[in-house]
């Protein structure tokens, strides 16, 4: 399914010099190439170009650009209010409201303090 969603992707670029694009981009790989020939530049606005890269890109000189750095303090911060949010359980809160329709008669906010938290993702 991939590759086929590549090639529908390369037919939309296919006479492009350069694009945009975000989440979702396709992989940049000889087939793709071979489908957009004039291709010299993607904008990325999202992160890691790492899945999408590929030594054929390179060896054609392709320009690429990531939005990594731009993103990397928001995508910090919005992680850091939803751990305080969580702590102070405000998605119990949120589903209780709107389950019930009405606010519960009595808030119990714990926080984060005394709170232990713990970054629970693989690392590579």
């Amino acid at each position: 399914m991939g590759k086929i969603m590549d090639k529908m992707k390369a037919k939309y670029i296919l006479n492009k010099d350069a694009f945009t694009k975000i989440w979702g981009a396709p992989h940049l790989d000889e087939i793709f190439l071979n489908e957009a020939p004039k291709l010299k530049a993607l904008f990325y606005g999202a992160g890691s170009i790492r899945g999408i890269v590929s030594d054929a890109m390179w060896e054609r000189g392709i320009l690429i650009t990531s939005a990594y750095a731009a993103n990397a303090i928001p995508v910090a911060e919005f992680c850091v209010s939803q751990i305080i949010f969580a702590l102070k359980c405000g998605w119990q809160y949120v589903r209780y409201i709107q389950t019930n329709h009405t606010y519960p008669e009595h808030f119990r906010v714990p926080g984060g303090y005394k709170s232990t938290e713990g970054d629970l993702h693989k690392m590579p």
